[in-house]
């Protein structure tokens, strides 16, 4: 099929002439959340991300001793190491908020797009990440990694655009965020996590409801409380077209406030010893109980952090569903309706016209082989028409 041209509008607002077929490819956004102090969520997306390609490399550690004489060595496998993976690019203010942006931070801190609003900003952000220590966990597409920022640099083109160099140190490849991000997320799995800690929590030993339920309780409680509001706003998605802004600032919201108080409360069930069993029990009594408890407190932890792991999965799952992906091309395996190419990519049937007009197409089957053009999820306008 020919190449053919179309004057489409770009990421940041300008016609430009683009090839059909043209390999445009996508770019997720990055995020590094602190597991660790402040627990910061930090994303950067669009202009602000990373240069590629970028080096996500493991070995395996070993210890080959040879001995005199003996032709054949021996191999002692000592585990895998992760190599440190370094991040560069550029931040330049005039992509880091306004309307060269979309009008949407290229930086977001805690669900807030407005926070980072300058190159400067950010370089001020990093420093902070760094000075901290904190953990951190990065994520990008699939890849996961735990650990530290041990080194930034920034040089300065001039104050407005900055070229940027970070280095992580990892110490886990975030095996269970991973389990996460391989699973979509949704509404009932949230309440299915809480439902499990609460359910827990109903049958606990004695002495574990002496030892910690009534902090613990009153950390679940509220926890709930910022449950219910997540959910209710996350069922909302499935009436709506577009994303609204509320809506994501409502899971964020609760979504921080559930990380905050169920990470200080899953800190006090693993680090706390057990307190002794009643007084006047045996020996063996209280060996028993101490197993007990210790036993109950881990369990209470999983739970705790599994809603914790839930909620944060679909906090990242509604930031991307509000601000999609970069142009990109998609190649048709077979006749296909537009309709429900339009629900695939844009999570509802209502924009198969907007990907007609885009692809210079006038009939709602995209032809098997046929280049797609998906560009970002329009706006929608009052009568409800998809257009960028």
């Amino acid at each position: 099929m020919a190449n053919f041209g179309l004057r489409l509008p770009n990421p940041v607002g300008l016609v430009t002439d683009t090839v059909l077929g043209a390999d445009v490819p996508s770019a997720p956004a990055l995020t590094i959340s602190e597991l660790t102090g402040s627990q910061r969520s930090v994303t950067l997306r669009g202009r602000a991300l990373p240069y590629r390609p970028v080096a996500w490399s493991a070995r395996m550690r070993t210890k080959l001793t040879w001995y005199q004489g003996n032709p054949v060595a021996t191999q002692q496998v000592l585990g895998p190491e992760l190599a440190p993976t370094t991040l560069q690019g550029t931040w330049k203010d005039r992509f880091m908020y306004g309307a060269e942006a979309g009008n949407d931070g290229a930086i977001v801190v805690n669900g807030d797009p407005t926070e980072i609003r300058s190159a400067e900003a950010a370089v001020a952000l990093m420093y902070e990440l760094l000075q901290s220590g904190n953990r951190l966990r990065v994520i990008w597409g699939q890849e996961v990694r735990e650990g530290v920022l041990v080194e930034f640099e920034a040089n300065y083109d001039r104050q407005q655009d900055i070229q940027w160099r970070a280095e992580f140190e990892w110490a886990s490849r975030g095996d269970g965020e991973r389990r996460q991000l391989e699973t979509p997320q949704g509404p009932d799995d949230l309440l299915k996590a809480q439902n499990a800690l609460d359910d827990f929590l109903g049958f606990v030993s004695e002495d574990m409801a002496r030892a910690f339920n009534a902090q613990l309780l009153d950390t679940v409680d509220s926890v709930r409380e910022s449950v219910g509001v997540a959910f209710g706003a996350l069922r909302t998605l499935n009436t709506v077209v577009a994303t609204p802004s509320s809506v994501v600032g409502a899971v964020s919201q609760a979504a921080g406030s559930i990380r905050r108080e169920l990470t200080e409360e899953i800190g006090r069930l693993t680090e706390s010893s057990a307190v002794g069993a009643r007084a006047g029990a045996s020996v063996t009594a209280r060996a028993a109980s101490l197993m007990v408890v210790e036993s109950d407190r881990r369990t209470a932890a999983r739970r705790a952090a599994d809603v914790r792991a839930t909620v944060l999965a679909l906090d990242r799952q509604v930031q991307a569903r509000a601000v999609p992906e970069q142009v990109r091309v998609v190649p048709v395996p077979a006749d296909t309706s537009l309709y429900t190419l339009s629900s695939r990519y844009y999570g509802s049937p209502d924009f198969a016209g907007f990907l007609a007009r885009v692809n210079g197409l006038d009939t709602a089957l995209a032809p098997a082989g046929f280049q797609l053009r998906v560009p970002p999820r329009p706006v929608v306008d009052d009568a409800g028409n998809g257009s960028c």
